[in-house]
């Protein structure tokens, strides 16, 4: 089983998820490739050539797309998006037929993640921003390294995103005092979303 992650590299928030993907990698048994500062070309070749069951997009997100080095969109749904303030196109959904598609940033959740479940076997994503403390960044990954070393080992998209939930809510209890921290938990853990099969599994 294969992971292909698509994660740019342009400011301080794409350099943690890189950095964050790119350690998960090297600790997980399984075959996870990262495209760092991909382009949609460069997706579009790496699903082909390597067929991977899950995939995972960083970068940053709008309602309709997923954003690369100068808003270059990577991936999209067709409409009007209001962070971008124009229209998008349909762009590499034809290649998430059969696949697990994950996608841990702001607003995908709102449109391209349901759109996405029309054609993959299932999506995550977050509807509204995925929000974060720099100085307590590994805090706020550890709920989504449990979701995706769960798919990773075998679980469901169901049962990877109750670990989130369960992790974000444990956390939430740790850091009840840090209410910075606690609020901006708990609004990821409202934030998160799934559509499509829930009992889909990487392997």
């Amino acid at each position: 089983m294969i992971t292909l992650i698509a994660s740019p590299v342009y400011d301080d928030v794409t350099k943690d998820f890189y950095n964050f993907f790119y350690n998960l990698a090297q600790y997980h048994p399984t075959t996870i490739i990262i495209l760092k500062d991909p382009t949609p070309e460069a997706i579009r070749q790496a699903i082909t050539d390597f067929q991977p069951k899950l995939l995972i997009f960083t970068g940053h997100g709008t309602p309709n797309a997923v954003l690369g080095k100068d808003k270059e969109i990577l991936l999209s749904t067709e409409g009007y998006d209001p962070v971008l303030k124009r229209y998008t196109p349909t762009l590499n959904l034809d290649l998430l037929k059969d696949r697990i598609v994950l996608i841990p940033i702001c607003w995908t959740g709102e449109h391209l993640i349901p759109k996405i479940a029309e054609v993959s076997e299932a999506s995550v994503g977050f509807k509204e921003p995925f929000i974060y403390l720099e100085p307590y960044k590994e805090v706020f990954f550890q709920p989504i390294e449990a979701m995706v070393v769960s798919l990773l080992n075998g679980a469901t998209v169901y049962e990877s995103c109750m670990e989130f939930d369960t992790v974000t809510k444990q956390l939430i209890c740790e850091y009840n005092n840090e209410k910075e921290v606690s609020w901006r938990l708990y609004h990821n853990l409202q934030s998160l979303i799934a559509y499509g099969n829930k009992d889909a599994r990487v392997i």
